[in-house]
């Protein structure tokens, strides 16, 4: 994603900017949807591995990207218990 676009981007709960998942805090989402652990605010549980994610709430909630496109619906979130980090 590029970063002029990614300036824009906010979180539609919340409104606070969104950052960009690096390699490492990818990798656990992936290991996530693999063990099955991760379920979106609609009750869906991921079944394929995410191409890219953006955080907000420090990292407790994360818009999936999926064909380079971020899905910024609060139903398609995941909420975290916990905060993911690198």
């Amino acid at each position: 994603m590029q970063p002029e676009v990614l300036e824009f981007l906010q979180c539609p709960v919340t409104q606070e900017k969104l950052t960009l998942a690096n390699e490492k805090v990818l990798a656990k989402l992936n290991e996530l949807v693999r063990a099955g652990d991760l379920i979106a605010v609609d009750g869906k549980q991921a079944v394929s591995e995410l191409e890219g994610a953006l955080l907000c709430n420090a990292g407790k909630r994360v818009y999936p990207i999926r064909g380079g496109i971020p899905l910024l619906l609060a139903s398609e979130a995941f909420e975290l218990e916990s905060e993911i980090s690198e």
